[in-house]
């Protein structure tokens, strides 16, 4: 039962999250000696206003995988402070929060959506919906969805928005 309940928790989470971060259908903590993953995560949630108490990140298997094994200055005592990961396989706690794995974690599934456009050429601030058309391949739900748009000097701002394609 308590896997059901996480499978949902993580199904909800991906689906309502306000921002996202990383490549979907790659494990973050891939590169050796590199923490920018957590540090982008905790970004996020600082940015949205979360507690600065009481954090946790639940990761999938993949992503602790590459923590035990490529993050090498969590498992070198004399660097990381502790030989819990590597007596005891626990990562414990990282930039505030402590670390949890689940199963329930999966990787995401990325549409092949290119080239879309909206049917408007503005929406109002605080718009909860934008309609895409004349695009090909899938979008998928929870998916990102980036716009560019013209600003006044003639350049070009990329801006993120996810969760559009539900």
């Amino acid at each position: 039962m308590s896997n059901q309940i996480e499978a949902d928790l993580f199904a909800t989470a991906y689906q309502n999250a306000s921002r996202a971060y990383g490549t979907p259908g790659t494990a973050p903590f891939g590169t050796a000696g590199d923490l920018s993953d957590i540090a982008q995560v905790r970004k996020i949630l600082d940015d949205n206003g979360a507690p600065q108490t009481d954090l946790n990140l639940v990761l999938g298997s993949s992503a602790i995988a590459n923590l035990r094994g490529k993050q090498n200055v969590l498992f070198k005592v004399n660097e990381s402070g502790t030989d819990e990961l590597l007596r005891r396989g626990i990562i414990g706690q990282l930039e505030g929060q402590m670390i949890r794995n689940s199963n329930a974690v999966q990787s995401v599934a990325k549409g092949s959506g290119a080239s879309y456009t909206t049917d408007t050429a503005g929406y109002a601030v605080g718009a909860t919906s934008i309609n895409l058309i004349t695009g090909t391949g899938t979008i998928l739900s929870g998916n990102t969805i980036t716009f560019v748009l013209a600003i006044p000097t003639n350049t070009l701002l990329p801006v993120v928005l996810q969760r559009l394609a539900r």
